[in-house]
């Protein structure tokens, strides 16, 4: 019902929405295709629509409703998503796989917490923030580094330091989008820095992690699998790409294909234009989402 601007934005940000998921799902089932078929590549193509769909309907009713309603809801959002990062934790609820405990698996279906901590985490923080901008208090100041606290500690804890990350970066995108003062930014990066050092220190899978990630520039002969495979299987599509469905990356080669490295195998299969065009995508869905604002 927007006017203007307003309704242009909103057009090319479903379109830009639309595009990416039938991109997504086409390299799915490109990506989950072995040298012979079989009814395991079927299963990660109906499971991808299945979740794909709910996501959709959950996203549409989302979008329906009110910002007063996400406002009010968002204290008790986040304390069942934290509820559940905790129970991940408990032996017998959380399901430990590659070494980390992050998922509660409900049937047929795993769950990961951390993620839906993404979304209600920056709900609760927002609506603490919008109290908080005119006068800061220092009870406010408590209550918004203790709620980002609590959750990146039991986080954490899992391990899933790349999450932690991402929420501290969420934490810090809030409060500058709220107005907070800019010393205040130093101040917690005073203090967030060392955390993440001692973090690193205390989890030697997380430093290999780093190392890892640094040694794929300066030595990438000793640089790990996924990575060194990763970046093959992107120069390998050189500028058109192999063309859909013919790369051979995923042929036992790139692990993960259809779901960490599928990035990996867009440029294989649709070369540089291909990857530059998913960028693209994503940058024109930032870019419209901030015009609805």
């Amino acid at each position: 019902q927007a006017a203007g601007p307003s309704r242009i934005a909103l057009q090319s940000f479903v379109m830009c929405t639309a595009m990416l998921l039938a991109v997504g799902t086409i390299m799915v089932l490109s990506a989950s295709i072995t040298a012979q078929t079989s009814q395991q590549d079927q299963i990660y193509l109906s499971r991808h629509l299945l979740f794909l769909a709910g996501a959709v309907a959950v996203g549409t009713i989302a979008a329906l409703l009110p910002g007063s309603f996400w406002k009010s809801a968002s204290p008790f959002l986040f304390l069942l998503t934290l509820f559940a990062i905790g129970a991940v934790l408990v032996p017998g609820i959380g399901t430990r796989v590659n070494g980390a405990q992050r998922w509660i698996r409900l049937g047929p279906v795993s769950m990961q917490p951390s993620e839906t901590a993404k979304i209600t985490l920056t709900l609760l923080l927002a609506r603490l923030v919008s109290t908080q901008r005119d006068k800061p208090t220092l009870s406010g100041r408590m209550l918004l580094a203790g709620t980002f606290l609590v959750t990146a500690v039991l986080v954490v804890i899992e391990p899933d330091l790349g999450t932690t990350v991402f929420l501290t970066i969420l934490f810090a995108l809030v409060l500058f989008l709220g107005g907070w003062p800019i010393k205040e930014f130093i101040a917690a990066g005073v203090v967030t820095l060392p955390a993440i050092a001692c973090a690193l220190v205390l989890k030697p899978y997380q430093w290999k992690r780093l190392e890892g990630f640094v040694t794929t520039w300066t030595h990438p002969e000793e640089a790990p699998y996924q990575v060194r495979q990763s970046l093959t299987t992107l120069g390998v599509g050189g500028l058109s790409g192999t063309g859909l469905g013919e790369g051979w990356q995923k042929l036992s080669f790139l692990p993960e294909a259809n779901t960490d490295f599928i990035f990996s195998v867009i440029g294989e299969e649709l070369g540089l234009w291909g990857t530059l065009g998913v960028a693209a995508l994503w940058l024109s869905f930032f870019y419209f989402g901030l015009k609805l604002l």
